[in-house]
C-alpha cells in the first residue's frame, strides 16, 4: 500500500536561532507487504523537501519506522541542497493517548550536514483538516512484480 501527505512547518538553524524558516515535506509512503512490514516495520518514502534558504522542491528519499508497540514512528530523510551538500531530516512522532491528535499531527525534526552534525531544528505539522481528504484518496495497494518466467 502507498500514499500521499504533506508536512508544512517551520525551521531555524543553529547559527541564526531567531530567524524562521519555512519547510515543506511532500512525500509517498510505501508499506511493504504485510509478512514484510510485521518483520522489519519499515516503510519507504519518497517525495520532495523544500528548505527555504536551502533547497526548493529537492528530491528527497528515506525511512520510516513503524515502532507502533513503543508507540513512535522514527523518519530518516535524505536529499541534496541547492548547493549539492547532503541533508538529513530525522525525527520521531511519538504517540500520546492524551493527546492523540496532536502527537498524529505535529512532529519534531533534526537537520543534519553531511558530516552528521546537527545544524537545525524543524517542526512539521500535517493539517488534517485541510489534508486528510486527499491524503485518503492518495491511498494506493502496491502490488508486488511479476517475476520473470521466461525460459
Amino acid at each position: 500500500m502507498s500514499f500521499g501527505a504533506t508536512l508544512r512547518g517551520s525551521y531555524y538553524l543553529f547559527s541564526a536561532p531567531v530567524d524562521e524558516r519555512v519547510v515543506r515535506v511532500d512525500f509517498t509512503l510505501r508499506l511493504p507487504l504485510a509478512r514484510r512490514l510485521l518483520l522489519g516495520r519499515t516503510a519507504d518514502v519518497t517525495g520532495t523537501i523544500s528548505v527555504e534558504e536551502l533547497c526548493d522542491s529537492r528530491p528527497l528519499s528515506g525511512t520510516l519506522r513503524l515502532l507502533l508497540d513503543e508507540n513512535r514512528v522514527p523518519f530518516d530523510l535524505v536529499t541534496t541542497t541547492d548547493a549539492g551538500r547532503t541533508l538529513r531530516l530525522r525525527g520521531q512522532g511519538d504517540f500520546v493517548v492524551t493527546d492523540a491528535v496532536g502527537s498524529l499531527t505535529s512532529v519534531p525534526a533534526s537537520l543534519y550536514d553531511a558530516t552528521g552534525e546537527e545544524i537545525g531544528r524543524a517542526t512539521l505539522r500535517f493539517d488534517w483538516r485541510g489534508d486528510l481528504g486527499r491524503t485518503l484518496k492518495s491511498i494506493r495497494p502496491v502490488w508486488r512484480k511479476q517475476e520473470d518466467r521466461s525460459p
